[in-house]
């Protein structure tokens, strides 16, 4: 089991608002076409950032990461 898919999980279980970018390929997606679509779809996340984030947030995002990076 590679670091992605294991960080990822522990994120979304801790609650962290996080996605994945091409998460969900739609069906009868061609993976030989765009191989670089598929590996983003699995290593790629996204955390939340935007102008209303606030500190206590950003801090408890930054502690669940290492939390599960420390693992």
């Amino acid at each position: 089991e590679s670091a992605e898919e294991k960080v990822f999980p522990a994120l979304k279980k801790m609650g962290v608002p996080i996605s994945r970018f091409g998460e969900y390929l739609w069906e009868g997606f061609d993976r030989a076409i765009c191989p670089a679509a598929v590996e983003l779809s699995t290593k790629v996340m996204q955390f939340p950032c935007h102008q209303e984030i606030t500190a206590t947030e950003l801090k408890w995002i930054i502690g669940c990461v290492q939390s599960v990076l420390k693992e």
